[in-house]
C-alpha cells in the first residue's frame, strides 16, 4: 500500500494510469514508466482499459529514486506471492493489482487504502509524522492532485 502511494505522488501519474500500469511499461533502469492505456472502469465484471484520451497523457514519466525503490519491492512481494498462491495466481502484467491477480477497483483504493493512509498521516502527533503528511501533500499538490479536501 505503502509502496502505491509513493509511486502515485512521485511520479504525478493518475490514479487510471497507475492502474492500468503493467510491468513491460516499466524500466527500472532507466527509471521510466511509459502511460500506454489507463483503466476506464469495469464493465461487466471485466476491467476495461483504454488509451489515455489526450495525445500528450501518453507519455515517459521519470521515476524517483524512492519510486524506484517502491517499484523494486513491489515487484518482489508480488513474486512472492504468485508463488505462495500457485495456480491460483494468474499473471495479468499489471504493476497494482488485486491479490486474486484482477485490477484494483479505483473506489475501494481511494476509500479504503489513501484515504485512511491520508488521515492518519495528517493526524500524526509527532514532528517527523506531521513533517511526512506536509511532504505527500505539498508532492501531491505539485503534480496537480487534490488527495481530499477540507471543508471550512
Amino acid at each position: 500500500m505503502i509502496r502505491r502511494l509513493r509511486v502515485t505522488i512521485t511520479t504525478g501519474a493518475r490514479l487510471g494510469e497507475l492502474l492500468g500500469l503493467k510491468w513491460e511499461d516499466v524500466d527500472l533502469d532507466a527509471k521510466t514508466l511509459s502511460v500506454k492505456r489507463t483503466l476506464f472502469g469495469v464493465e461487466g465484471g471485466y476491467p476495461v482499459f483504454s488509451t489515455p484520451k489526450i495525445a500528450k497523457s501518453r507519455r515517459t514519466v521519470p521515476l524517483s529514486r524512492v519510486a524506484v525503490k517502491a517499484l523494486e519491492c513491489h515487484g518482489v512481494a508480488q513474486d512472492e506471492e504468485r508463488t505462495r498462491l500457485g495456480t491460483l495466481s494468474h499473471d495479468t502484467g499489471l504493476v497494482f493489482r488485486s491479490t486474486t491477480s484482477t485490477p484494483v477497483n479505483r473506489h475501494n483504493l481511494m476509500k479504503r487504502s489513501f484515504e485512511p493512509l491520508l488521515r492518519e498521516a495528517l493526524v500524526a502527533s509527532s514532528a517527523a509524522g506531521v513533517e511526512e503528511a506536509v511532504g505527500v501533500v505539498y508532492e501531491a499538490e505539485k503534480h496537480g492532485h487534490r488527495l481530499f479536501q477540507v471543508e471550512e
